[in-house]
């Protein structure tokens, strides 16, 4: 019967999540859990959801409770890793979840990307700057990452290496607020660069005497 098998339920909900039905995928994905309560993708999926409907508790609830079932789910992995970077928690257990990711998912640009920030967020610039930039080769279009990587500059004193990422960012990014969030970055640089400029061109020129 097809209510007894998790993947009509899982890729319901897919559906309706692609519709932007969120509350009605979570209603179907809260239902499934009851009936498959350690089925992973089930678990996987309504933390996803619960995090589209700003309850990151609750999705930290549910990956926390995947990686129980499941210690090495990279997903599960992932995900939890970059949603403590995000809110800057547990950050020495993010990096430890990032990099057991990495090890069963080698040159993955978005578990690099989630360990580069997590790296950044404990101020290992260097290591965030190297594990940024290996993410940003392997996904060069991928918006978030060439972000990141511009925070990372932007950190360590590069501005003009940080605007460059920012205008990459900016020009893969399909999500049209986030999209100004980055252009705003993009501005701030440049008032700081114009204004370490007039700085020095007032400067009084030292005496040819």
């Amino acid at each position: 019967y097809l209510d007894d098998n998790p993947k009509v339920f899982a890729l319901y909900a897919s559906f309706l999540d692609n519709q932007r039905k969120v509350p009605q995928a979570r209603q179907v994905l809260e239902g499934a859990t009851q009936k498959f309560p350690q089925d992973a993708q089930i678990i996987y999926q309504l933390g996803a959801v619960y995090d589209e409907m700003g309850q990151p508790e609750k999705t930290i609830g549910q990956m926390e409770k995947l990686l129980a079932l499941n210690p090495n789910h990279v997903e599960g992995l992932n995900y939890l890793a970059y949603l403590y970077a995000d809110k800057t928690q547990n950050l020495s257990q993010a990096e430890k979840l990032a990099r057991q990711a990495l090890k069963l998912r080698p040159n993955d640009g978005f578990i690099l990307d989630t360990l580069g920030w997590v790296l950044f967020k404990q101020n290992k610039l260097a290591e965030a700057v190297h594990t940024l930039e290996k993410a940003h080769l392997i996904e060069e279009k991928e918006s978030v990452i060439a972000e990141h990587l511009g925070d990372v500059y932007f950190k360590v004193e590069l501005p003009y290496k940080a605007q460059e990422m920012y205008r990459k960012a900016a020009e893969y990014e399909k999500n049209e607020d986030n999209a100004k969030k980055i252009k705003a970055k993009i501005e701030t640089i440049e008032v700081r660069l114009q204004s370490e400029k007039r700085l020095q061109e007032q400067r009084v020129p030292a005496s040819n005497n």
